[in-house]
C-alpha cells in the first residue's frame, strides 16, 4: 500500500509542476508597466537602463518636457529615475521608480489636471502610487501599487468606466485585481491577474468584442487565458496564454476574409491564424490600421498599411502577407505610424513616419526600413548624448532637481487627495504576478518532496 502510495505522490507532485499557471502579462508590448521605449503621435521616447529618460520629435506643446516648444531631431534628456513612459498627441506622462506619476505637455478641461494650468513645459508631479499608465488624448488610466485601475479625464461613450457617464478632473476607481490597460480612442481594455480580459467604452464597431455593438460604461468580461493586449481606435487585439493572436472591432487592418467593399465590423474575438503558439506580444498602430507582432524567438512580424514605410519592409506596399522585417527583438513599440524597438545587443531602432523627426536620426526624412539610432542601450553606463538641434542644449536641458518645484500633486484640494490614496496602509510596490506565482510553485513542489522522502522513510523501514 505504502509504494503504490509513493508512486501516487511523484506521478501527482510531476503533474502539478507541470501544470503550474504561468501568466506573463503584457500591454501594447511593453511589459508590466515598465516600457522601456514608445513612439506616439510625432513624438518618440526612449529609457536607459540607468533609468534616464529621452525623447525627440514634435514639441510643440512642450510633449518632450525639455522646457521648450522647439521639435528635436535627435535623442535629448528629459528626466532620470524613469522605469515607465506613456504619450499621446498631446502630452507625455512618465513613472519614476518611487511610483511617482508626473505629466507634462498641453492639458486642457477634459485632462485629469487643475483647471487654469494650461501648458506644462516641464515635468509636472500628478499622483503616487502608481505602477502603469495609458492614455489618449482626452482620458488617463493608471494602475496603481495594491493593483486597482483608477481613471479620469473626458467620458466618451463610457470610456472611463465607472458607469456613471461623467468626465472628472479627479481620479476615480474602476477596477481591483488589473494587471495591464490599455487605452483607445473611445474604448479600454484591461487584463486582471487570473487572466481574465474586460473591455468597456464605445462600442459602435464591435472593438469591446462582447458579441455586441452596445457601448458599456462599465467593465464587461470578454475571454480568459489572456496574456498581452492592444487597443487603438476602433481595434482590438490580445494575445492569449497559448500563444496565438485574437482580434475585433472595425477591421482597417483587413486582417480577415472580406468580400465586401467596406471594412468589416468583428464583435468578438477572432484567431488571426498567424504564427499560432509562437507569439508573445502585439502593438497596433495608426488606429488600428497596422499591427507588429514578436515571437518567441525574438523575430518581429508586421502587416496592415505601409503609407509611411511603419511596416518596415522597405516595399511601401500595404496588406502584404505577414512578413518578418527584423530578428533579435526585445521590445518594439508603434503606436501611430512611427515604430521603436530595442534589439537584443541593446540598440535601439526606429522607422516609417518622420516628418517632425519622431525617428531621431537628425532628419525629417521618412523611413522605409529600420535606421538605428542608438547603440548603448545593452549597458547601464550613463547616457550622454550630443543634442545636434541645439547649440544651447545644456542651457535648456533638465536635471532632476529642476522637478522638485514641479508638484501638481500638492494641489490637489485635501479631499480629493484622500479619495485617492483611500488605503494608508497600501504596500509601496505590488509584486510581480509572475515571481509570486514561481514562488508559490516552488514552495508547493518543495513541500511534496518532503512528504515523498517521508513516506519513502516508511516504506524502506517496513521493507526492514
Amino acid at each position: 500500500m505504502l509504494r503504490k502510495s509513493l508512486v501516487f505522490i511523484i506521478v501527482f507532485a510531476l503533474t502539478a509542476a507541470w501544470l503550474q499557471p504561468m501568466y506573463s502579462v503584457k500591454a501594447d508590448t511593453w511589459g508590466d508597466g515598465t516600457s522601456q521605449i514608445l513612439a506616439s503621435s510625432n513624438s518618440s521616447f526612449a529609457i536607459h537602463p540607468d533609468g534616464s529618460l529621452w525623447g525627440w520629435g514634435l514639441n510643440d506643446r512642450g510633449q518632450l518636457g525639455d522646457g521648450t516648444s522647439t521639435d528635436r531631431h535627435t535623442p535629448i534628456h528629459i528626466m532620470d529615475d524613469v522605469i515607465a513612459v506613456e504619450s499621446n498627441v498631446w502630452n507625455t506622462m512618465a513613472i519614476t521608480s518611487d511610483n511617482t506619476l508626473w505629466i507634462w505637455g498641453s492639458s486642457t478641461y477634459d485632462q485629469p489636471l487643475e483647471e487654469g494650468i494650461i501648458d506644462q513645459y516641464v515635468p509636472t508631479r500628478l499622483l503616487d502610487n502608481v505602477v502603469s499608465v495609458s492614455s489618449n488624448r482626452s482620458t488617463v488610466m493608471v494602475i496603481r501599487t495594491d493593483g486597482s485601475l483608477w481613471s479620469a479625464g473626458w467620458d466618451v461613450s463610457g470610456s472611463l468606466g465607472t458607469n456613471d457617464n461623467t468626465t472628472r478632473m479627479h481620479f476615480e476607481k474602476v477596477m481591483d485585481d488589473v494587471v495591464a490597460v490599455s487605452k483607445a480612442s473611445s474604448h479600454a481594455l484591461a487584463i486582471k491577474n487570473d487572466g481574465s480580459l474586460w473591455a468597456w467604452g464605445g462600442n459602435s464597431l464591435g472593438q469591446l468584442g462582447d458579441g455586441t455593438t452596445i457601448d458599456r460604461s462599465e467593465p464587461v468580461h470578454i475571454k480568459d487565458d489572456v496574456s498581452a493586449i492592444s487597443a487603438n481606435g476602433s481595434f482590438s487585439a490580445a494575445v492569449t496564454a497559448d500563444n496565438v493572436l485574437w482580434v475585433w472591432g472595425h477591421d482597417l487592418l483587413q486582417a480577415l476574409p472580406n468580400d465586401e467593399i467596406l471594412p468589416q465590423v468583428i464583435t468578438s474575438p477572432t484567431r488571426l491564424g498567424v504564427s499560432e503558439g509562437e507569439i508573445t506580444s502585439v502593438s497596433l498602430g495608426d488606429a488600428g490600421r497596422f499591427i507588429m507582432i514578436t515571437l518567441y524567438d525574438g523575430s518581429l512580424l508586421s502587416y496592415g498599411s505601409n503609407t509611411y514605410g511603419q511596416l518596415g519592409d522597405g516595399s511601401g506596399v500595404s496588406f502584404r502577407p505577414p512578413e518578418k522585417i527584423k530578428d533579435d527583438i526585445v521590445s518594439v513599440a508603434g503606436s501611430e505610424q512611427t515604430v521603436v524597438a530595442i534589439t537584443g545587443d541593446g540598440s535601439l531602432w526606429a522607422w516609417g513616419n518622420n516628418e517632425n523627426g519622431a525617428i531621431g536620426d537628425g532628419s525629417t526624412t521618412n523611413r522605409p526600413m529600420p535606421v538605428m539610432i542608438m547603440d548603448v542601450f545593452a549597458s547601464s553606463d550613463p547616457l550622454q548624448i550630443p543634442d545636434t538641434d541645439s547649440a544651447d542644449n545644456e542651457e535648456n536641458g533638465l536635471n532632476q532637481d529642476d522637478l522638485d518645484d514641479n508638484d501638481l500633486s500638492d494641489e490637489y484640494p485635501e479631499q480629493e487627495h484622500d479619495e485617492i490614496n483611500d488605503d494608508p496602509e497600501e504596500p509601496s510596490e505590488r509584486p510581480n504576478l509572475e515571481s509570486v506565482l514561481l514562488t508559490a510553485g516552488v514552495v508547493f513542489i518543495a513541500i511534496l518532496l518532503i512528504a515523498i522522502l517521508i513516506v519513502a522513510y516508511f516504506v524502506i523501514k517496513q521493507n526492514r
